[in-house]
């Protein structure tokens, strides 16, 4: 199997905020198409590392290696950030115009055309405040393929919905994932959302404030929600568990 092209390159950072130590030592690299996914409670640093991975904040000690351009890393976060003002057409149409400089017949196919991947090809006139938090979701998640992105930093992006439609995300990601050959930085605090979706596992605990030894998740894909019975699942679930009490 050919070995896959490093993208992000993290050696040993570390950070403090306020003399308080965040987490320490962190060392790991996001490969070409890999799904990573972050785990912990909240406070151990699992959002502050993505803002880092982006570039939207710093390291205390260490470095973080570019192997590609910045702009080719999109984020989705929980709270939808869509602008109230634009239909969801326009969330996507706006930043094509202005981010890709594609001519607006132009932007207005693409959009439609991703708007109709995620599920939502009869919602393009509607405005955020007339859409459930999954389609919200689903629009930010089709704005940020508008980018073409490398690298997607998706920061606990199901964590408000309910367990149906977290269930039907998961299946879009995976789809979108397998389709685009991009790479995931997945946060989260659900160890079943981790394990479904992640080829590594990577465990943030505050008790030691440092990464443990990704679990390598070795299912095949397409992954169903079948795993979630399987022994394996179950053995890789109780590692993690595991690692969050030592």
């Amino acid at each position: 199997m050919k070995k896959k092209k490093t993208l992000i390159k993290v050696a040993r950072i570390d950070k403090i905020f306020q003399s308080e130590e965040i987490f320490k030592d962190l060392i790991f690299t996001v490969p070409e198409h890999t799904f990573l996914a972050v785990l912990g409670s909240s406070g151990t640093g699992k959002s502050t590392l993505l803002n880092i991975l982006q570039g939207l904040d710093q390291p205390t000690h260490g470095s973080v290696e570019y192997y590609m351009p910045k702009s080719e890393i999109q984020f989705v976060f929980q709270d939808y950030t869509l602008f109230p003002w634009l239909t969801c057409l326009e969330n996507l149409v706006e930043p094509l115009m202005l981010i890709k400089n594609l001519p607006k017949p132009a932007a207005e196919k693409k959009a439609r055309v991703l708007l109709s991947e995620v599920g939502l090809k009869k919602k393009y006139d509607l405005f955020p405040h007339e859409l459930s938090g999954g389609m919200k979701q689903r629009v930010a998640i089709a704005r940020a393929l508008a980018m073409e992105p490398k690298i997607l930093l998706m920061d606990e992006p199901f964590g408000a919905l309910d367990a149906h439609i977290k269930q039907e995300l998961h299946e879009l990601v995976l789809k979108l994932f397998d389709k685009y050959k991009m790479s995931i930085v997945f946060v989260t605090h659900d160890v079943d959302e981790a394990i479904m979706l992640a080829d590594r596992v990577y465990t943030l605990n505050p008790s030691i404030a440092n990464f443990h030894i990704p679990l390598t998740v070795d299912f095949q894909r397409p992954r169903s929600r079948d795993l979630w019975y399987s022994e394996k699942f179950q053995s890789y679930k109780a590692q993690i568990i595991k690692n969050y009490k030592q």
